[in-house]
């Protein structure tokens, strides 16, 4: 039986890991030490020699581990480009494969593990044992006696060892021949220097990734001018050969390495405690959880709703990660629909939540422009904004057409009489509406649109008690805010790929969305892209209600009378002969094909799709009319009951309710579903 391994040492190919490989050799011996290299098939061809040699001289066993791809491979694979906030390479190529082999080959109760930060890092020692616990992790160069990079070089001279070349040419480490995206201007612009073939071919991997993501985004950001935009290695190249470059940040902007001494990303499950994954925030889990909490109090038409109301939730804790953030509109043709109900919900699970019915515009400016950060904004009502009887609200509707986007200002006057002076107030925040009828469409274009319905009798759901449940709603609120602090970095620069056919503004809305759902993982990015589809397929402008219960009733109890379909035709003769009807004047005409289709359309067959009119057959011809099973879902939902009939009669009564239910003989089935589990409960798997 071989001895159990007790020392490992992190080996980069640089001066810093070679020392502590030394400090550890000298003091236990060659026998009991592992160097572990991870390739990221990327390093400049002098560090593999380098690698070699040291190896000769400590006489201790290297082993070589890898992931098999290069930083470029990750990068597309996650659909990210590393910068010096984020870079998944470090993760994928170094920290899990020397891991998986840790785990594999050493026992944490036995083996130390060794990294090569030095006495200037010392800051950083505690964040790094805690990551690589169970191991205990030490780092010999924080330790007397101290030595400065010249200080080792020389050291390793005078064994006989020749440094990597790269400290010659200039750099401060030797990882990724120069190219580390953790690196800022300075790096590179010192590989175009000393390695221009290299410097190009990494700008064109850039470019390429740019294009496939279709996103601007880029490893270096320029900052000049009093604003952060993303600086493509392509124009940092056109800036230093123009001599237009930014000097400081050419001579001074570094950034920094560290793929081994970095801890893993937050919310990551790398690092374990006595030998089990440690605890984290687990985003698929806690999405899961923001689902159910909704499914207790509301009832939404699909079951696409519930996923996108929860990752509209969970993206409101990252609006400042978002270039734009996606409305989200709660609309019904009649009211008692669950609308408020729904921004009842948001409310407890959205950050700095503002609800509002009646709120003036400069009140909404100084709202969203507070210290404290962007409010979530919650209009109730919102068709008192944007319905037939909204008035003067022209800045409120400015505020909310303008507010989607990051940079969405607005001028307003600041200060009172003859001192007054013009200043920009942001618009940017997330927004949620409930309201009857339908908004214009520069606002459902920029929304998740969710048509709410009457409940049916067999759809029930939990009475909602602010007193008791706020606080539940509370708890997950404050979980999805320290969910969204390990994965803002992620989201910021993440470009999410988009369903086939989802372009222009409906990506614009789900951008924000997917990107949450591919944060959070397990069968969220799925069933988000599934929800993307189905509800921009449904998305469709309604015209207002006020007469639709009226029409359905009238057609239910005076046209169809039991009848399984009916032409058109027909419809409109029975329709107009009706006494004391509004159907004569509609629109200050007589009702027609086009007006009754049009007002059917705004309500969905058992099925979930629009009423339509179809062509049947009949002994006189083929008319185009309606079918009585297209219309009984809405009759369920939004009719009063069916009026009672006598004793004799072929059909038994049903009986009044009161309080506004709607009832029907049978309830129908609901989303193809049979009654008793229309809306089915959330399983988890565990």
């Amino acid at each position: 039986m071989s001895a159990p391994i007790r020392h490992v040492v992190m080996l980069s190919g640089g001066i810093g890991s070679w020392a502590t490989a030394k400090r550890v050799i000298d003091e236990h011996g060659p026998d009991e030490v592992v160097l572990l290299f991870a390739d990221t098939k990327v390093e400049d061809p002098d560090v593999y020699r380098f690698l070699d040699d040291a190896v000769a001289q400590l006489g201790a066993r290297i082993v070589k581990v890898a992931d098999g791809r290069t930083p470029w491979e990750v990068f597309r694979d996650r659909r990210i480009i590393g910068n010096t906030r984020i870079a998944p390479c470090s993760q994928f190529l170094k920290q899990i494969p020397c891991r998986t082999w840790l785990e594999e080959n050493t026992d944490p109760a036995q083996a130390t593990v060794y990294v090569g930060i030095d006495w200037t890092e010392t800051h950083r020692l505690p964040a790094i044992q805690k990551a690589y616990l169970p191991w205990v992790a030490l780092a010999p160069l924080c330790e007397p006696p101290y030595r400065d990079k010249d200080q080792l070089i020389a050291e390793a001279e005078a064994c006989g060892l020749a440094p990597p070349r790269m400290y010659e040419q200039g750099y401060p480490h030797a990882n990724c021949g120069g190219a580390c995206v953790r690196g800022g201007q300075a790096q590179w612009a010192r590989l175009l220097a000393t390695n221009p073939e290299r410097f190009d071919d990494e700008a064109q991997q850039e470019q390429a990734l740019r294009s496939h993501l279709g996103k601007n985004v880029a490893i270096l950001r320029d900052r000049t001018g009093g604003t952060t935009r993303p600086l493509p290695l392509i124009e940092l190249k056109a800036r230093i050969t123009r001599g237009q470059a930014d000097h400081d940040a050419l001579a001074t902007d570094w950034g920094g390495c560290g793929c081994f001494t970095d801890p893993a990303p937050a919310g990551d499950t790398m690092t374990t405690t006595n030998g089990q994954p440690r605890p984290t925030i687990n985003g698929a889990a806690l999405l899961d959880e923001v689902e159910t909490f909704h499914r207790r109090f509301n009832v939404f038409p699909r079951e696409a709703a519930y996923v996108a109301v929860a990752l509209w939730d969970a993206h409101a804790h990252l609006i400042d990660a978002f270039d734009g953030t996606a409305r989200i509109a709660f609309l019904s043709p009649e009211p008692g629909s669950g609308k408020s109900r729904a921004l009842e919900i948001i409310e407890t699970l959205t950050p700095r939540a503002a609800t509002t019915v009646n709120a003036s515009p400069n009140a909404l400016f100084r709202l969203v422009d507070a210290p404290e950060g962007p409010p979530t904004l919650l209009f109730d009502e919102i068709d008192t904004v944007f319905g037939p009887k909204a008035g003067d609200n022209e800045a409120v509707r400015g505020f909310l057409n303008s507010g989607y986007r990051r940079g969405g200002n607005s001028l307003r006057c600041v200060g009172e009489g003859a001192n007054q002076t013009a200043g920009w107030f942001s618009s940017f925040c997330a927004v949620a509406m409930a309201g009857l009828g339908s908004l214009p469409d520069t606002i459902l274009t920029r929304s998740v649109i969710i048509r709410m319905r009457k409940r049916a009798p067999n759809e029930t759901c939990e009475p909602y008690r602010r007193r008791t449940h706020e606080k539940q709603g509370h708890a997950l609120r404050d979980r999805l805010a320290q969910w969204a602090d390990t994965v803002r970095d992620q989201v910021s620069d993440a470009w999410p790929e988009m369903p086939d056919g989802v372009t222009d503004r409906p990506a614009d809305v789900w951008e924000p969305l997917l990107a949450v759902a591919d944060a959070a993982g397990g069968a969220w990015p799925e069933r988000a892209r599934a929800a993307c589809v189905e509800l921009i397929n449904a998305a469709h402008d309604s015209e207002e209600a006020s007469l639709g219960i009226r029409l359905l009733t009238d057609l239910r109890d005076k046209v169809f009378c039991g009848a399984d379909r009916m032409p058109t035709a027909v419809i409109l003769e029975c329709l107009l002969a009706l006494d004391d009807s509004p159907w004569a004047d509609v629109d200050d005409r007589p009702i027609t094909s086009r007006t009754l289709a049009k007002m059917l359309g705004q309500y969905v067959t058992p099925a979930n799709k629009p009423i339509k009119p179809r062509t049947f057959r009949l002994p006189s011809g083929t008319p185009k009319g309606y079918f009585a099973e297209d219309l009984s879902d809405a009759w369920t939902r939004y009719c009063p009951s069916p009026p009672l009939r006598s004793a004799t009669s072929k059909t038994s009564a049903t009986p009044q309710v009161t309080g506004g239910e709607s009832v029907a003989d049978t309830p129908t089935g609901i989303r193809n579903t049979p009654p008793e589990t229309a809306t089915l409960p959330l399983h988890i798997a565990g």
